[in-house]
């Protein structure tokens, strides 16, 4: 029993430490009212968004940073380009705070992350030789308008949703948790990896070739023409349309199967 209640103690005090831990020691409170501040940021074609805020990126000729938040909260946002990567968090931990919404303009993107709970949509036709997009955590990324590249590299860790539309030449997509990556448009290949229960739907993202690769209890949706292969450890599920050359080796439960 004195076991028991030591192992409960030492778990709370973990856990208000690592909450502590979490935030600096000054918490903003957002107060006032939202208003609008440019900045003048150049030189960067990967975007990354690591607070809690809507990211809204559109491929133009000139280089546009706009933030829509509370003053108090706009002094606590950090915009900084480091090599070829604008990085945009905060000095302090904030908390309740009108909705942030930033709107950037960049002539060749390449790449666009979120960490956290944040939310990203793409706004405009991008092209671009190869993108890269991430999601770490629950936040949420859609590509609204379309994705013109030759290579293609998605990865998803936690719990969060990526929704891609465009065109790629290759395409890799990968899921790390209980996310959910949804692919729409066209692909000649795809390689898709699932390490956990997220799922990859891409029935309406037909491929010449696919491989796909589910460790666990995760589900793949694909439609192919000519190649399926692939592995299944676990009781994950590769559904799949089209008439392809099937050629997928099962540890477990999961199963690779044709639907209409």
């Amino acid at each position: 029993m004195k076991r028991a209640t030591y192992l409960r103690h030492l778990i709370l005090l973990l856990l208000i430490a690592s909450l502590i831990s979490s935030c600096d020691k000054v918490v903003i409170n957002g107060s006032g009212a939202v208003i609008t501040e440019s900045r003048n940021v150049t030189g960067y074609s990967y975007v990354s968004l690591g607070i809690d805020a809507v990211l809204y990126i559109t491929q133009g000729s000139l280089y546009d940073l706009k933030i829509e938040a509370q003053q108090n909260i706009l002094n606590e946002i950090e915009t900084n380009v480091t090599g070829d990567q604008l990085s945009i968090n905060t000095h302090q931990c904030i908390k309740d705070y009108s909705p942030i919404r930033i709107y950037v303009t960049v002539p060749d993107i390449k790449g666009m992350k979120v960490t956290g709970t944040g939310s990203l949509y793409s706004t405009s036709i991008i092209k671009s030789e190869s993108m890269s997009i991430t999601l770490t955590g629950t936040g949420f990324i859609s590509t609204q308008d379309s994705i013109i590249t030759n290579n293609l590299d998605i990865n998803l860790s936690g719990s969060g949703e990526i929704n891609f539309i465009g065109k790629a030449t290759s395409t890799d997509a990968s899921i790390s948790g209980s996310g959910n990556i949804t692919l729409s448009g066209e692909s000649l290949s795809s390689d898709l990896s699932i390490s956990g229960s997220g799922n990859i739907y891409a029935y309406d993202f037909p491929v010449d070739k696919c491989n796909v690769k589910i460790t666990g209890s995760g589900n793949a949706e694909v439609n192919v023409f000519s190649s399926l292969t692939g592995s299944i450890i676990g009781s994950g599920n590769i559904f799949y349309k089209g008439n392809p050359f099937v050629d997928v080796s099962i540890s477990g439960s999961g199963n690779a199967l044709h639907v209409d």
